[in-house]
């Protein structure tokens, strides 16, 4: 059953290979982004280690009918969790400066009043306020944190900053003090997706460490689901008859 637990997590690492291989930043709502890693641990929780937290008197009053119930309850869940994430966006492979500047181009367009404060987008004609974050931002801050760190121990230091490359694996736009079924930021995710398109970015060693996951996975997924499928098929004949 090896198979049908390892091809989701193969294909996600697939789709990512595709995303970082890309020369363009893919945009993903919050929800299509969480659904795609439910997608990919989906094998492992229905036929993987996941199967613990399924209950023991079920396996035992329904057998393999309850590997059914368990794939209905994780639907729901699942889609209880993407409800939750349609608060945010995330853009992947970007180069995180000219992300910023296209971004403020966008929200000129869509709002004269607009400004950034903070790392926070507020666009108050449209009642729209969002913060930016993402790995970048993350790193600055570790950055910041430690040269804050070095001049406590000695003020007297002169401290050199290497900002580095501004390319970021991924930035994400959260919702803050907005409500989920504002018009503005189904515009506002719209209008960006078609503005990330004619970004380019950087090719990264990162797609070639998916690709790899992805190869080996598919590989031994793809060669072994013939087999595990009779496994399957047999222990279903058996409890239909």
């Amino acid at each position: 059953m090896f198979s049908f637990a390892l091809l989701p997590i193969g294909i996600y690492f697939a789709i990512f290979t595709f995303i970082f291989c890309k020369r363009r930043p893919t945009f993903l709502s919050g929800s299509s982004d969480i659904g795609i890693l439910l997608l990919g641990i989906f094998g492992l929780v229905s036929f993987g280690p996941g199967k613990i937290l399924i209950p023991l008197y079920v396996y035992r009053t329904w057998g393999a009918w309850s590997i059914l119930f368990w794939m209905m309850i994780y639907y729901l869940a699942a889609y209880c969790i993407c409800n939750s994430r349609s608060n945010c966006a995330i853009i992947y492979n970007c180069n995180f400066m000219q992300l910023v500047e296209c971004i403020t181009t966008l929200s000129k367009r869509l709002d004269m009043r607009f400004y950034i404060e903070d790392r926070t987008i507020h666009l108050p004609t449209l009642g729209l306020h969002c913060v930016i974050d993402g790995s970048f931002c993350e790193k600055e801050d570790k950055v910041q944190m430690k040269i804050r760190q070095i001049i406590q121990k000695d003020p007297a230091s002169n401290v050199i900053v290497y900002s580095g490359s501004d390319h970021s694996n991924y930035v994400s736009l959260k919702l803050s003090g907005t409500r989920l079924n504002n018009p503005a930021w189904e515009l506002f995710q719209r209008e960006l997706s078609e503005a990330c398109s004619n970004l380019k970015s950087e090719r990264r060693t990162l797609s070639f460490l998916y690709g790899i996951l992805a190869g080996a996975i598919l590989f031994y997924s793809l060669s072994s689901i013939p087999t595990d499928f009779q496994t399957l098929q047999t222990i279903f004949s058996d409890y239909w008859s």
